[in-house]
């Protein structure tokens, strides 16, 4: 038996927006066997004080690309498959740094994606979040991302396409409706993939309990999308009531990647593209308009940053709840509760993470200092616990 105490937590508890002092976590097996104040302490017990440091669930990034770096000009970048690998690896490492214990990768170079969520799952790879995968994604001809993702037209190619990810092993289907900031000549208002072509991968996936995912950057994209039969949305610039009444109507997710573009701006004069910049600018600040108006009508929205885009680095994932509080105006308990327990919602793992509780798997962000009174402690991680096992310690 395997069986751990952390003692002297102070627990962020997401679901009830409290704070839970001085708690001992007992941890049987990887997983959450008891907690409370002045829990006795059985003697088999390895015992880690955490003097009095912040417990929060491990965080989710669901909108992520591993394989990718973050530089400003990918296109100037000449991998080997075995470099791409390592690349991959040093990420996923990252991650666990930043406290994140669980991602989506929307979008891979070739196939890699499967090879690494197998290798977290069989313990080749152990510093590293648990992972779900989409592959390759399903885009138009010329369309968004057509650089990495299977281009497909009409029905019959889109269904093909859907079914050869899903033979791969797709946790997740990506979808493009619309064109992209990061897509060279892309318009990301541009409408791509059609309401038809959407429609049958979303079938396909279900048939199999595979969800689905869409890049949607203007409203037709979005109700597009929704009228398909989507699950969630990705992006989503250009919310407006008709599209807020579809979600409605769909009960599919929001995941507004609001760093993105904050991001790609930043990298003015430092290698990305004027292109992308300017593409960019265009959609920062409405993005936090969009997502409040979201979230306040009650859809529901998951956290992740798009990390691997251009000067959207891995090695700061927590930074959505962050926007979220400042620039968006959500409270830290909400915009905490977006980046675990929902965003386990989203991802069908709410039963085991996103919240600290008894039966639940051992996945915790540790901090010296308190993210809810101060949200910004979030981008610096003192302990990344995984399974009951500390993964990384400052």
């Amino acid at each position: 038996m395997n069986l751990k105490a952390f003692t002297n937590a102070n627990v962020i508890d997401v679901l009830q927006a409290k704070i839970e002092q001085d708690v001992t976590i007992l941890v049987e097996n990887g997983k959450i066997s008891a907690m409370g104040a002045r829990l006795p302490l059985p003697k088999a017990a390895e015992v880690f004080n955490l003097q009095h440091a912040y417990v929060c669930p491990g965080l989710f990034n669901v909108h992520v690309h591993c394989t990718k770096t973050g530089a400003g000009d990918q296109s100037l970048e000449q991998f080997s498959e075995a470099q791409r690998t390592i690349l991959a690896i040093n990420n996923l490492e990252t991650y666990i740094r930043d406290g994140v214990t669980f991602i989506r990768d929307v979008g891979c170079q070739g196939m890699l994606a499967f090879d690494l969520r197998d290798a977290v799952r069989d313990g080749s790879i152990r510093v590293a979040p648990d992972m779900l995968v989409c592959g390759r994604g399903i885009t138009m001809t010329g369309g968004s991302s057509y650089m990495s993702a299977i281009e497909a037209d009409g029905v019959d190619e889109c269904r093909k396409a859907a079914r050869q990810m899903l033979k791969a092993g797709a946790d997740w289907i990506k979808l493009f409706a619309t064109g992209g900031v990061c897509t060279p000549n892309g318009i990301p208002g541009a409408v791509q993939l059609d309401v038809e072509e959407m429609a049958v991968v979303v079938r396909e996936a279900h048939k199999v309990g595979v969800k689905v995912c869409v890049h949607a950057e203007n409203p037709q994209g979005i109700c597009n999308s929704l009228r398909a039969g989507v699950d969630c949305i990705e992006h989503g610039d250009g919310i407006d009531d008709e599209t807020l009444e579809l979600f409605k109507q769909t009960g599919a997710w929001f995941v507004p990647t609001l760093a993105s573009a904050f991001d790609i701006v930043s990298g003015a004069g430092k290698g990305v593209p004027e292109e992308f910049v300017q593409k960019a600018l265009e959609l920062a600040e409405a993005s936090i308009g969009n997502f409040r108006k979201a979230f306040d009508a009650g859809v529901p929205c998951a956290c992740g940053t798009d990390c691997g885009t251009p000067f959207c680095f891995h090695t700061s994932s927590s930074k959505e709840p962050v926007i979220m509080v400042e620039r968006c105006g959500l409270t830290p308990f909400e915009a905490l509760r977006a980046a675990t327990f929902d965003s386990a919602r989203l991802l069908g793992v709410d039963q085991e993470l996103g919240s600290i509780e008894l039966g639940k798997k051992a996945h915790f962000a540790v901090y010296k200092n308190n993210p809810i009174e101060d949200i910004r402690h979030l981008l610096q991680c003192d302990m990344a616990i995984k399974n009951g096992e500390i993964l990384w310690k400052r």
